[in-house]
């Protein structure tokens, strides 16, 4: 890859990152926060919404779990919040549309049965992955310019011919740094957020 296509594809891989990262994002915590709101829903009525919201037994089972282990304040705190959000961001021109067209997953379904929701929790992370990928990019373009630019200084210093940059910089090959290989945003990050949200829904019961 030559210095030109280097500088034009990291301000590629900036600008979609971010794009993907901030869409993804919106669209994940409307989704997490619509869930939270159904299951707090689920947990105060469990058999009206039951038919409703298509849970399985063994949701409504831990629901009746979580209620008797004393979580009834907490539930009831999410509740009022989430539904605060809802009145609140349902009204909003952009936000709404991210919240209304949000997939809802459902606990308890599993990665195929929330297969929206999870593509939209890993475009997150591969969002990332592409800023990083920038990110590097960016450095190994800064790099390649100061170093041609001391070289062409010490020719001159010495008097012998000079080059010009361009000379020099078209004969340059530059790394890629492709996103697949950005393991911690792409593959570690995800893992220590989903063991953590493990964590946090097996303490409410959920």
């Amino acid at each position: 890859m030559t210095y030109q296509q280097a500088r034009i594809l990291a301000y590629i891989k900036m600008s979609s990152g971010w794009f993907v990262f901030a869409i993804s994002l919106l669209w994940t915590v409307s989704g997490a926060l619509k869930s939270l709101l159904a299951y707090s829903l689920l947990w105060t009525v469990t058999g009206a919404l039951k038919s409703l919201l298509g849970y399985s037994q063994l949701v409504v089972n831990k629901v009746k779990n979580a209620e008797e282990s004393g979580l009834n304040f907490i539930f009831g705190i999410m509740s009022s919040v989430i539904k605060t959000l809802d009145k609140g961001l349902s009204d909003m021109p952009v936000m709404g549309f991210f919240w209304t067209s949000a997939p809802t997953p459902v606990i308890g379904d599993g990665v195929f049965g929330n297969l929206g929701f999870v593509i939209l929790f890993w475009g997150m992370f591969i969002g990332m992955a592409l800023v990083q990928s920038s990110d590097k990019l960016f450095s190994q373009v800064r790099n390649v310019q100061q170093t041609v630019d001391s070289l062409i200084f010490i020719e001159t210093a010495r008097g012998e011919k000079v080059q010009s940059a361009d000379e020099l910089i078209s004969r340059l090959k530059l790394k890629h740094h492709s996103v697949f290989i950005q393991y911690f945003p792409l593959y570690v990050f995800p893992m220590v957020i989903i063991i953590m949200v493990k964590f946090a829904l097996g303490f409410l019961g959920m």
